[in-house]
């Protein structure tokens, strides 16, 4: 008996130990390693989340922002990719400071991020867009690089059903 408790015992830490495994590498698969902010697979899980929260609630739908850092590969080529690196991770900082809690921002490749604004209407989401690239012009990175970014912003349409592109 004291045998198969030791073994009960040992078995529930494996299992512990492959619990804590299975969230970090979770965890791992929808964060971009460079920025630290999601990538394109938590952008499309939390989309989903929403459409099925707006189809189930009725709730206040959302919007997508879109950004570019302007002229990004000229800071690549005059200061290299080190600061090129600094300066996504500033940016980054700089949207993950911006969002809400219930928001969500990725970096959608190279110099391009995405943000899910829940519970926001496009109007809103101008407004936002308007103060972030405000902040961010306003900002002085790495050696000095003054950035400028390219925003776009939509909203679901759910009263038109989706077209089929084949």
């Amino acid at each position: 008996m004291n045998i198969l408790k030791d073994h009960s015992s040992e078995l529930q830490e494996l299992v512990d130990m492959l619990e804590v495994k299975a969230r970090r590498l979770e965890l791992l698969a929808v964060t971009d390693v460079l920025t630290g902010l999601g990538n394109r697979r938590l952008l499309h899980r939390k989309m989903d989340e929403e459409v099925e929260r707006i189809g189930r609630y009725g709730a206040n739908g959302f919007s997508l922002v879109m950004v570019d850092i302007d002229w990004f590969k000229r800071i690549n080529d005059t200061h290299g990719h080190m600061v090129g690196d600094q300066i996504l991770k500033a940016v980054a900082w700089h949207f993950s400071k911006a969002i809400r809690k219930t928001d969500v921002a990725v970096r959608g490749g190279g110099e391009e991020f995405m943000m899910l604004l829940s519970h926001t209407s496009l109007d809103a989401a101008e407004v936002f867009t308007d103060r972030l690239r405000m902040a961010v012009q306003q900002h002085v990175f790495a050696a000095g690089v003054r950035l400028s970014i390219s925003l776009g912003v939509g909203e679901p349409d759910f009263d038109t059903p989706p077209q089929v592109v084949q």
